[in-house]
């Protein structure tokens, strides 16, 4: 397993941490295409580079918090800055709950500063891959928590706010869960802080 899939597998599995994959698609021309990458995933990656100050991206980059980047390959790396922004006062800090409730998806989202958009990520759980070219020919590596969709579903002011979805949402053919992110944005509408999140996962 390539060190930023081991990284992201890691803390996954630490289970107080919501962690997501999202595959970019401007390898694809070297041979091999990442099935599970996405034109969005890319652009994504490239509004967090506007709006980090960035001139460019590169892989495997993480962005911890929505508020600072780094190399992904190393777990405990990762696990300190995340330690560290929470002592600054730059962890997640508006509570968000997900409980199912029949045919329904109920997303609780405590008080706290700011506005904010409430995103759901769809994921895939895991995905083993037999990798056919590239540098990674030959063999088989295992993703986690692999974007397929983002949609956002409400606005957060501040207030306590309660949102309700259908629970097909997590209908297994479509994705094994999803992650809710209440994310700012900055002022020319690019992804921001992560003030809270949370994750669902089909049954």
């Amino acid at each position: 397993m390539p060190p930023a899939d081991k990284a992201v597998a890691t803390i996954a599995d630490e289970g107080d941490i919501v962690v997501l994959s999202y595959h970019v698609d401007y390898w694809n021309y070297l041979g091999w295409t990442d099935t599970m990458s996405s034109r969005d995933n890319t652009e994504r990656q490239y509004a967090y580079g506007e709006a980090m100050g960035r001139s460019g991206v590169y892989t495997p980059q993480a962005i911890l918090n929505g508020r600072t980047q780094m190399i992904g390959t190393s777990a405990s790396e990762l696990d300190k800055v995340l330690e560290t922004l929470a002592q600054e006062d730059k962890g997640l800090n508006v509570s968000v709950e997900t409980a199912m409730n029949g045919d329904e998806v109920l997303i609780e989202i405590g008080p706290g500063t700011g506005k904010a958009d409430v995103l759901v990520v769809y994921f895939k759980g895991e995905e083993k891959v037999a990798i056919k070219d590239g540098e990674n020919k030959g063999k088989t590596v295992v993703y986690r928590n692999i974007v397929t969709d983002v949609q956002t579903v409400g606005m957060w002011h501040g207030e306590p706010t309660r949102i309700i979805l259908p629970a097909r949402m997590l209908d297994p053919a479509e994705s094994d869960g999803c992650a809710i992110l209440l994310q700012a944005t900055d002022n020319n509408g690019q992804p921001g802080a992560i003030l809270g999140a949370s994750q669902i996962t089909a049954d």
